[in-house]
């Protein structure tokens, strides 16, 4: 008998070990990773007692770098964490450039949506001093994905120019401590405040702010980038500045094949289709890429791949080809000369995780030693 209620007793905690762990809702989920991070942070021996300043910078999507919707939500929660629970411990700004001068610490982090786990995703944030880039503390956790948006914001959806394949962090594992592993992502911290000030008010819709903030973005160290002449772009089309909006595609050209040799210009195209998406205004826009891309090679002496994807639901095999051939014809017939110096390359169905489908549906140009068209 004392046997057999040893037997069920073990039962009985085996199963009690198997059983999964409640899943939090997504709320929950920011507020326990949040409060993790900020408790860590407070019994941290460079916190003082008094309350400190910090900046909460935007999360962005790990592998297209863009700041997604669900974003700001995540943002909300950490503020009421803080107020709830570390009033006493830290007082929190957004990101801008002046609040970063004030701040003594910086919260960073991503979301990962590329996980093999259907059932969520992970969410990292790293708090850091905002003066040395030194981490103080770190947390992560799964979210259950149904309830994250990771939609980009509409600042994003407006230009398809932010697609990136790199899967890069600025911060690596070590020793069960998420640290900040690229130096150059604290170095253009100042930088990133400036351009999220100006991102905000083009968010807002005050372009004429957004256009000053960007035009400084640009004479700052590491402010000749990419994203920064997109927004410029962006911003002067808003203002329908037609002028300057193809000078700053011409720098943006330009600072896209300094930064990857690749343009971060994609054609998107409609499902099963050689025809591109559904947006008059894309088309339109589409038809002034071709231009300036014809008219920055034909001055120059690049050779170039025209690269062709297709979402893997596409049945047609060769589609890739024929949206890459579609983007070959519209450059080569105002610019022949470009002829000898291309090339149409079907790479056919794009393998990466956490893209939507109508990125994986698109064209791309990459710059090639010529010896390999």
């Amino acid at each position: 008998m004392k046997t057999l209620i040893i037997f069920f007793a073990v039962t009985l905690l085996v199963a009690c070990t198997q059983l999964p762990p409640k899943e939090l809702t997504f709320a929950e989920a920011i507020h326990t990773m949040a409060n993790k991070l900020l408790k860590q942070a407070k019994n941290h021996q460079e916190i003082p007692e008094q309350p400190s300043t910090l900046v909460l910078k935007p999360l962005v999507d790990a592998n297209s770098k863009r700041v997604v919707k669900v974003s700001g939500r995540i943002e909300q929660i950490i503020q009421q964490e803080i107020q709830q629970n570390f009033a006493a411990n830290f007082l929190i700004s957004p990101l801008n450039l002046k609040n970063l001068h004030k701040a003594q610490y910086l919260i960073s982090g991503f979301i990962d949506f590329t996980s093999d786990n259907e059932a969520g995703h992970k969410q990292v944030l790293v708090l850091m001093t905002s003066k040395t880039g030194k981490t103080l503390s770190s947390s992560e956790i799964w979210v259950p994905m149904a309830d994250s948006d990771s939609q980009p914001i509409s600042k994003y959806q407006s230009s398809p120019m932010y697609l990136t394949n790199r899967n890069t962090s600025e911060f690596e594992t070590n020793n069960s401590v998420i640290q900040l592993t690229n130096q150059e992502f604290y170095n253009s911290l100042d930088t990133k405040a400036l351009l999220a000030e100006a991102e905000t008010a083009y968010e807002q819709q005050d372009y004429q702010k957004a256009l000053s903030l960007f035009n400084l973005t640009t004479k700052r160290p590491q402010g000749e980038s990419v994203r920064t002449y997109a927004n410029l772009y962006q911003t002067h089309l808003k203002l329908q500045n037609q002028s300057a909006a193809r000078k700053a595609f011409k720098h943006l050209l330009e600072a896209s094949v300094q930064e990857s040799n690749k343009l971060k210009q994609n054609f998107f195209f409609a499902p099963n289709s050689v025809e591109f998406i559904n947006d008059e205004e894309l088309r339109n826009e589409y038809l002034f890429w071709i231009q300036q891309i014809g008219e920055y090679f034909a001055s120059d002496v690049k050779c170039f791949h025209i690269v062709g994807y297709r979402d893997k639901k596409e049945a047609k095999p060769n589609l890739a080809l024929l949206r890459a051939q579609k983007i070959q014809q519209m450059l080569q017939e105002p610019f022949p000369q470009l002829n000898e110096r291309l090339r149409s390359v079907d790479k056919g169905y794009d393998k990466s995780n956490g893209m939507f489908s109508t990125m994986k549906r698109r064209v791309e140009i990459v710059v090639v030693e010529c010896s390999k068209l």
